[in-house]
């Protein structure tokens, strides 16, 4: 992915792309690392969880600067990644929530996937597939069964303001017929500074 962003960041100096360049964006962030879990933070607004043999990544989609307009409903992107290549996954996107600050819980309304995480040059990150618009948006209709690894665009109809802070709440993941407990991750506001392009 790293070469990828050179390649873009040459192309912008090379070729008058509209809107290339590095932009500042307004995000929701990971505000830390969810206790009793290794884990760390890629890039400032990325969220990767290593639990047992598996790895769980995440960033919501709500990048807003002066050259994007904002999203209508927040849209989170999840990969999941087993250790294993020969294992069954199941992950269940009806039992995905977010919890704001005022009580209100928010129930996921569609999702896209699962596909394979791409480097997407005309976004703030990567994406499912190779472009998000590429993929069948679904209503949840139980569990996803999937071998090794897996990525999930997630779809709530709720503002995609980054100014409020949220808890994501994932229920329901199984690797080999056994949950994976996922712990409560939360989201604020935060700011971030990436080479793309933007169309």
């Amino acid at each position: 992915m790293r070469a990828s962003r050179v390649l873009i960041l040459i192309a912008c100096l090379t070729v008058p792309l509209h809107g290339c360049g590095v932009f500042a964006y307004d995000v929701s962030v990971p505000s830390g690392i969810p206790p009793g879990v290794e884990g760390r933070i890629v890039q400032g607004d990325a969220l990767d969880l290593t639990l047992p043999s598996l790895h769980v990544w995440m960033q919501v989609r709500n990048h807003t600067s002066s050259t994007t307009v904002p999203h209508k409903n927040l849209g989170i992107l999840l990969w999941i990644e087993s250790g294993s290549a020969h294992e069954t996954l199941s992950f269940d996107p009806g039992h995905v929530v977010l919890k704001f600050q005022d009580g209100e819980v928010v129930q996921l309304t569609s999702y896209g996937g699962p596909d394979q995480l791409r480097v997407n040059p005309r976004a703030a990150g990567p994406s499912c597939g190779w472009a998000s618009q590429r993929l069948e948006v679904k209503a949840p209709r139980g569990p996803i069964s999937f071998t090794w690894r897996a990525c999930f665009l997630l779809f709530f109809d709720t503002s995609a303001s980054p100014d409020r802070s949220f808890t994501l709440v994932i229920e329901e993941l199984k690797k080999a017929g056994e949950y994976v407990s996922i712990p409560p991750v939360e989201f604020k506001r935060g700011s971030v500074r990436k080479y793309q392009q933007v169309l």
